[in-house]
């Protein structure tokens, strides 16, 4: 399964992670992960989360995607999973920004017979400038759930309690 979550920076996104984590085990991968990587064997510190470096990292990370390398490895890592490379974690968070991505991450998972859940983390936080949090703050696209992330930490985990109750319902129901 693959649960694909999306939000501005800053927005909650890990929190919800680790949230749903707990309830349903799965690995963690992040659309720019091989773009961090790469920057940081190259000595840029890609945990330093300024406007410059999320600039950046949106600027090599559409160089990329230009070139589907992204694309590439998240395809990688839906299929290790699939295929039980991470012992019992059989599902893929994966953070993308793009809708666009999203799309071509959910018609692969589709065409496979991977089940696969949108959750955008919709926080009143000032979007950062930067490409990848515009196309993040992209309202117009459908998203199968929304959580409001304005309240504290245990209503957040209320609400990654009652979508992972609702993914296992879909699923088993199926």
């Amino acid at each position: 399964m693959v649960i694909i979550l999306n939000g501005v920076g800053r927005s909650g996104k890990g929190t919800v992670y680790e949230d749903m984590n707990k309830l349903l085990p799965g690995v963690w991968y992040s659309w720019v992960e091989k773009v961090r990587t790469m920057l940081r064997e190259n000595g840029v510190d890609v945990d330093n989360k300024t406007p410059e470096m999320r600039r950046l990292l949106a600027g090599v990370c559409s160089a990329f995607d230009e070139m589907d390398l992204n694309f590439n490895d998240v395809k990688r890592v839906i299929l290790d999973v699939e295929n039980w490379k991470y012992d019992q974690k059989r599902t893929a968070y994966i953070d993308i920004r793009d809708p666009k991505n999203i799309e071509k991450v959910k018609r692969f998972c589709k065409a496979l017979g991977i089940d696969v859940f949108t959750v955008y983390v919709k926080r009143d936080v000032e979007c950062p400038d930067n490409e990848a949090d515009k196309a993040a703050s992209n309202t117009d696209y459908k998203y199968d759930y929304v959580i409001e992330n304005n309240g504290t930490l245990d209503d957040l985990n209320a609400k990654c309690e009652k979508i992972i109750h609702e993914v296992y319902t879909v699923i088993w129901n199926e």
